[in-house]
């Protein structure tokens, strides 16, 4: 057996080793030490740099970068905002502020910085801002976003279909129809099936060729029914007609079959044979589809002056539609200004901003009746309830920079129009709003920069002031 070493060697090793552990500790308490001295060290040089050179904004951006390091979140704003006004306003360095902002994790602070300049970001940055736009649910900005990367390419996957996707979730169907109408010869079945639902829902305005195309490449199913749909939409009875002949006999679509033979027949004024197929075509469990049917079948008593029928058949949607989820009572409003019902249109509309506050496509419709009406206080509380849900809502922005305008309340009106700027993809009006209130506020410099932008994007030249073209 191994003889047991000492008891006098364990207690030097233990020594040994709590010694070393202590002088480690205190190096790391020294480095530490050290490290906060450079980084104080750092700030104070920097503020030195500034005072020896104010006007450089190359200092002042390093400042905001340590502060924003720091999370002196108001501090690195400031220091920024002096950086961009130094630099003459330059894009280079006001995209250097929103990377900063973006790098961190900072989205919703680096938007006023980026928005304003998405064509200057490479492909990747711009996917790193909408994926952060997503996380935060600020999906208006992060449809701006995919806009413009997606027309930067001429490929549907995987940009512009998630483009296409959530324009359809934000009820934006003319573009998703537009969207995926670009990519006719790569839609994948799914994404040809929305095509021809969204174009459905419109009216049917889809380019006959892209339709027969579509319906070349996927002839299964649903999508010869959709095809021919769209088909009756345009009053292509010739291919309808050889359509219903095929089908007669299919147990498939029977919904989708009868609507077609309805607007088969009253294409064809055969009017009792219509009113019958509609109504076998409301057996549907799809709640979309019976919107629209209901909506043609009320066009079909109206338009044939069956006013009885029409009335029973209006009463009897009033009362089917007036407790179901309000993004389905807006379908049928929109389903009534398609065919150009705007009383109708509009009952449905109030139902749904009574129900559902905020929606911006029932605001935007009661918009002129609300104002000559003089029903500020409901467009107010609307407005804040769109704005507090969507801050960066192109439309929202739009409304209350216009109301504002109307209402000649130039202070109030400014955050809104910056954000109609920013946040409008094709925006026109706004940028002379802005010009015309910042006129108004002896802002003759902020101004000019508007009604440049304004005409730079094809406004009107003869609205600006000649002082300041």
């Amino acid at each position: 057996m191994t003889s047991k070493p000492p008891a006098s060697s364990d207690r030097s090793r233990k020594t040994a080793f709590v010694l070393s552990r202590v002088v480690l500790c205190g190096l790391l308490f020294v480095g530490a030490a050290s490290a906060r001295k450079d980084r104080e060290l750092s700030e104070d040089s920097l503020q030195a740099m500034v005072s020896r050179e104010p006007e450089n904004p190359i200092h002042w951006m390093k400042l905001g970068s340590l502060a924003a390091r720091n999370n002196n979140i108001d501090l690195a704003k400031g220091y920024f905002d002096e950086a961009i006004k130094l630099s003459g306003n330059q894009g280079k360095t006001i995209l250097e502020v929103g990377d900063v902002w973006l790098s961190q994790g900072r989205i919703r602070t680096s938007l006023p910085y980026l928005m304003p300049n998405l064509g200057h970001l490479d492909p990747a940055r711009l996917d790193q801002l909408q994926n952060g736009l997503e996380k935060e649910k600020l999906l208006s900005a992060q449809l701006l976003v995919l806009r413009n990367l997606g027309g930067r390419t001429q490929a549907y996957q995987p940009v512009n279909r998630r483009l296409a996707v959530l324009a359809f979730r934000m009820g934006d169907y003319s573009l998703c129809q537009s969207t995926l109408a670009r990519f006719g010869d790569q839609l994948d079945y799914e994404s040809a099936r929305n095509l021809l639902l969204v174009n459905f829902f419109l009216g049917g305005t889809l380019e006959p060729k892209i339709i027969a195309g579509l319906q070349k490449r996927f002839s299964q199913g649903e999508m010869g029914y959709l095809a021919n749909l769209n088909y009756a939409q345009q009053g292509k009875w010739r291919e309808v007609k050889d359509f219903l002949k095929r089908e007669a006999n299919s147990p498939s679509y029977r919904d989708y079959y009868h609507l077609m033979r309805a607007m088969e027949a009253a294409g064809d004024d055969r009017s009792e044979e219509a009113a019958e197929a509609y109504q076998r075509a409301l057996e549907t469990g799809w709640d979309r589809l019976k919107v629209l049917i209901n909506a043609d079948l009320y066009h079909l008593y109206s338009s044939t002056g069956n006013k009885f029928k029409s009335d029973q058949t209006w009463d009897q949607l009033k009362e089917d539609y007036q407790d179901v989820d309000p993004d389905l009572q807006e379908f049928m409003a929109r389903q009534m200004q398609l065919r150009n019902y705007e009383k109708q249109s509009k009952y449905f509309y109030r139902v749904v901003l009574r129900r559902k506050p905020g929606n911006v496509a029932a605001l935007t419709a009661l918009w002129e009746d609300l104002m000559s009406n003089e029903d500020y206080q409901t467009i107010s509380d609307n407005l804040k309830v769109l704005l507090d849900r969507d801050p960066l809502s192109c439309e929202g922005n739009t409304l209350a920079m216009e109301f504002h305008y109307r209402q000649k309340n130039d202070k109030e009106l400014l955050p809104y129009g910056r954000n109609a700027t920013v946040y409008c993809y094709d925006s026109l009006d706004p940028y002379l709003v802005l010009g015309t209130t910042l006129l108004n506020l002896s802002k003759p410099e902020e101004a000019r920069s508007y009604f440049s932008t304004y005409i730079r994007k094809g406004g009107d030249a003869n609205k600006v002031p000649i002082s300041l073209r």
